[in-house]
């Protein structure tokens, strides 16, 4: 569900204060991210700890992680 009670999905994305734009790492180049704007990445989808690998289902979380920190690495 997109609250799951460990951590829901208005609190993971930005400050209401504060700019910020949806982005979409399907479309968006990375040049289009601006120092001083939260960009809000897509919601993962799956059990609130398959993030972390699983508990009761396993899944394989290495490619969110590797992909993300490609993104981070060629800011």
């Amino acid at each position: 569900f997109d609250n799951d009670g460990l951590v829901n999905t208005i609190s993971a994305t930005a400050p209401f204060t504060d700019p910020s734009r949806t982005f979409d790492p399907e479309k968006d180049a990375l040049s289009s991210v601006k120092p001083g704007v939260w960009q809000v990445l897509p919601t993962f989808r799956g059990d609130h700890m398959s993030i972390i690998g699983g508990l009761v289902q396993k899944t394989d979380v290495l490619p969110y992680y590797l992909d993300f920190m490609s993104r981070i690495n060629s800011l």
